[in-house]
């Protein structure tokens, strides 16, 4: 950002102020230049010097640089009447040179105040559309310039932009890869629909289009797609709930088969991760043996998991941190995977009902935050109990809670004729 100097209640920025000691050097220059050389008869070619102060003010300054140009014009005519007077060719060269001057200056000034007018109405679109406007290089991704919507909706100050790069705004690895493989099979690119992680590491859906508009540089509009996607969220999560209800239902009437096959847990717990998009949520470990298989329901157990996933996230503090174990020996009859978080805790009187249709911990808290009802852990521990097996509950209030699930290593008597 140009600092500024006050002179006579004036403020003058640095930048001006160093060009116009520029302009005036120049000048001065040209003025005792031209009179020495015309004094020692060299000749008028030093007329040309005064170009670099009228066309470098002109540039800069197009109204002052007409007026210098025809100071110049002033000042080289008085001159040349003082030592070239009474040569009446020389007089009309020189006359003919100041005329010039002006003549070129006003072109420049034309053409410059014409490109001006054009940039301040695209500056003036860039700054004050209702779409985020990011301007970043092709090969280094740097980000050159954004305007105020998207320093709104990132919550980034423009100075923050200029340090970053375009696929830093990405929220995860996976939305950078698709960025880049759409960068690199289409030369403009529209509707988009991604992620990006504003100042507050928090996910946001949004629309991009580009286009290039140089050789080296990229123009992205950035529409937010967040409430959209947050409304359309919100209608699959009420219709999860009716199915939840409806499931419970049928899970109480002992109407539910088993569909056994065998599968590998980590994978499972991987593959979940990355289609809920909780690695952008929090930083999740996963510490299970790639030789480890399960020989259960893996729809059942996708669901247990998933929703104990859920929760831990939801329920821990930031900066989030989950972990995912196996803590079961060869000996054991039971698989056992253990599910930590950071969270709130439970206490031990809700120990007791978590497990219950409709109950929460800190359920006035969660459910404005989240908007749950308390389905899911019902749920999943009625799957556990048909593969015989169960879930315990460690925790500590504002420490947080590890869910253990398990499961039998051999088939339950209940699913023994039920194979995937």
């Amino acid at each position: 950002m140009d600092r500024y100097a006050s002179f006579s209640r004036i403020n003058v920025s640095h930048t001006d102020l160093v060009r116009m000691i520029v302009i005036l050097s120049l000048t001065i220059s040209c003025i005792v230049i031209t009179a020495v050389s015309l004094r020692a008869n060299i000749g008028t070619i030093y007329a040309q010097l005064f170009y670099f102060p009228i066309l470098y003010a002109t540039y800069f300054y197009p109204r002052r640089g007409l007026i210098l140009a025809g100071v110049c014009a002033v000042a080289y005519e008085i001159l040349a009447y003082d030592y070239l007077f009474p040569d009446t060719g020389l007089l009309i060269y020189t006359t003919g040179q100041a005329v010039l001057f002006i003549c070129i200056s006003a072109v420049v000034a034309h053409f410059t105040e014409k490109v001006n007018r054009s940039e301040a109405r695209y500056r003036s679109i860039f700054e004050t559309s209702l779409l985020g406007i990011v301007l970043f290089d092709q090969n280094s991704f740097a980000i050159r310039m954004t305007n105020n919507y998207l320093s709104q909706m990132l919550g980034y100050t423009p100075e923050e932009f200029i340090g970053m790069t375009f696929p830093q705004l990405f929220a995860s690895k996976e939305e950078q890869r698709k960025f880049f493989e759409y960068l690199g099979s289409s030369e403009d690119v529209n509707n988009f629909e991604t992620q990006f992680v504003g100042r507050n590491k928090e996910p946001l859906w949004v629309n991009l289009s580009w286009r290039r508009v140089s050789d080296n540089q990229v123009s992205c509009s950035v529409i937010d797609l967040n409430k959209r996607k947050l409304a359309e969220q919100a209608a699959e999560e009420n219709y999860a709930r009716y199915q939840q209800v409806t499931e419970l239902s049928v899970l109480d009437a002992g109407k539910i088969p088993l569909n056994y096959s065998i599968f590998s847990p980590g994978e499972m717990i991987q593959s979940i991760i990355d289609a809920g998009g909780y690695a952008t949520k929090a930083d999740i470990t996963i510490d299970i043996p790639r030789n480890i298989t399960f020989d259960a329901d893996a729809g059942k157990i996708s669901t247990v998991i998933e929703s104990m996933l859920s929760n831990a996230v939801n329920y821990s503090k930031p900066p989030r941190k989950i972990r995912v174990s196996y803590q079961s020996s060869a000996s054991d009859k039971m698989h056992r995977i253990a599910i930590q978080d950071n969270g709130i805790g439970i206490t031990n009187t809700q120990l007791d009902e978590i497990f219950e249709p409709f109950q929460l911990p800190d359920s006035g808290t969660i459910v404005r935050k989240y908007d749950r009802i308390g389905l899911s852990l019902s749920i999943a521990k009625k799957y556990i109990q048909m593969h015989g097996g169960y879930i315990s509950v460690d925790s500590i209030v504002n420490l947080g809670s590890t869910f253990t699930i398990h499961l039998p290593k051999t088939r339950s008597v209940a699913g023994k004729g039920n194979d995937g």
